[in-house]
């Protein structure tokens, strides 16, 4: 699929350096944010997930193209992400004779392998297991649970991958706060309109990072952080938030005080949740706690 003629959606966000360690609260987004310096604390632990997979449009239209998600490395042989990433509902927005035009059907891998890509290039085979009460979706709208998945990679992650530890504290303990967003989608290099100068022009494969509000909002076991709508999950690409590529990235709180209007990146940040993503300002997000025991099951660590 050539960049500069689609944007591909699957589910609500999958297919997501250089530059400063410090995340801005709000200004851009994933769709937008700040790249990630190769130093930084977040850049050895946020890997890239490329799968193999086979789309078929509501059409009856059948292709296979490689799809692109995001996850955390979080054991030495061991990552997590979003299931959706290997099964879902697609939608797409492509550019034709000078119009837009929208397509939905459905994605789903090939086969039980996939592709660890870690910042250096170092690829990994791995095999992907989503947590058992995962159902994919039937509409756009609907937000099933358990959208979690553990990759068991063939062999360990290089040397200097510092695997992040999961945060256990109860989301209850939160009723407001920022969580940071990572993870390697479209950015603001996104357009909404695919014929638009520059539209398609995304890289995929650059790490971006953001601080998004937590208001202390939710649809069933997913949080919704962002300035968009949670209710109507009206997607508002100029708010900070998820693109494409972004699903399954790591989402922590922020604990320590703004600096300046910026946090400052100095350490690791466990991880509370996957992105499940809505695109633009909605953005849900999946909590680690719940599937803690699944996730240490499945990794076996």
């Amino acid at each position: 699929m050539k960049a500069a003629s689609r944007v591909l959606v699957l589910m609500t966000a999958c297919v997501a350096a250089l530059g400063a360690s410090q995340v801005a609260v709000v200004s851009g987004g994933i769709l937008g944010g700040v790249l990630v310096g190769r130093k930084d604390p977040l850049a050895a632990y946020t890997v890239r997930i490329v799968t193999p997979s086979v789309i078929i449009e509501s059409s009856g239209r059948r292709r296979e193209q490689n799809l692109t998600c995001t996850g955390a490395l979080i054991a030495p042989k061991v990552v997590l992400t979003a299931a959706h990433c290997f099964g879902s509902l697609f939608f797409e927005t492509r550019c034709e004779d000078g119009a837009s035009k929208a397509v939905s059907g459905t994605a789903a891998a090939l086969s039980r392998s996939t592709t660890v890509r870690f910042r250096d290039g170092t690829e990994i085979p791995a095999m992907w297991f989503p947590h058992p009460s995962y159902k994919p979706a039937l509409s756009h709208d609907a937000l099933s649970g358990g959208d979690i998945a553990v990759l068991e990679l063939a062999a360990p992650a290089p040397d200097w991958a510092t695997p992040v530890g999961l945060d256990e504290r109860p989301i209850r303990e939160r009723p407001e706060g920022h969580m940071l967003l990572a993870g390697y989608g479209l950015g603001n290099e996104l357009r909404s309109d695919p014929c638009a100068p520059g539209a398609g022009a995304a890289r995929p494969g650059t790490l971006r990072e953001v601080a998004v509000a937590y208001r202390g909002k939710g649809v069933g076991d997913l949080l919704c952080v962002g300035n968009g709508d949670c209710s109507t999950r009206r997607n508002l690409p100029t708010t900070p938030g998820s693109a494409p590529g972004d699903s399954g990235g790591p989402a922590s709180w922020v604990d320590e005080p703004l600096r300046e209007g910026r946090y400052a990146q100095e350490k690791p940040r466990a991880v509370a949740a996957v992105i499940r993503g809505n695109g633009g300002g909605a953005t849900f997000v999946t909590p680690v706690v719940p599937y803690l025991e699944w996730i240490r099951e499945r990794g076996r660590f």
